[in-house]
């Protein structure tokens, strides 16, 4: 529905209704009390009329036209996209440049060609069949995936399969 049909039609307390379910913070009904003084309505009627307002397509356009600015500067405040990461990669570079910190120059290109898609991470399949494999090399490839799951929860390391415990 175009926004000149839907502003003249939303007078009053259907605006008023529509500007308070936008703001947020109260339920239904105490919307559609406050905005209907002196409506003699019970709480659980009153719930059920505004739910029956808020599917009317125009109702929901107005109250989705109200949020639409807040929504944009919200989505603007908090947009960190791949051009943020690598501008703030190339300070951290030049940080770690300046005070002569092969490590940290060594973290930030790694991290730079990972964001960029230049690595992939790669898991290594063992053909060994474990039907043959004494209870001493089963516990030692366990310790093994525990050691190597304890690296990557503390956010070192491939990621390993999730199913394996």
């Amino acid at each position: 529905m175009s926004k000149e049909l839907i502003k003249p039609f939303l007078k009053g307390k259907i605006e008023a209704f529509c500007q308070l379910i936008a703001a947020g913070g109260k339920a239904q009904a105490d919307c559609y009390l406050e905005s209907h003084p002196g409506t003699v309505i019970r709480r659980s009627n009153a719930g059920a009329t505004a739910r029956t307002l808020l599917r009317r397509p125009e109702v929901a356009a107005r109250i989705h036209e109200i949020r639409a600015p807040a929504v944009a500067a919200v989505r603007k405040k908090i947009k960190y996209d791949l051009e943020d990461a690598f501008e703030e990669l190339e300070k951290a570079y030049s940080l770690a440049l300046a005070q002569m910190d092969p490590k940290a120059m060594k973290a930030v290109t790694e991290l730079k060609a990972k964001l960029a898609g230049l690595v992939i991470a790669r898991s290594e399949k063992v053909e060994k069949p474990l039907d043959g494999a004494t209870t001493e090399e089963l516990l030692g490839l366990r310790d093994e995936l525990r050691r190597k799951k304890a690296v990557e929860e503390a956010g070192e390391g491939v990621p390993l399969l999730r199913a394996v415990k």
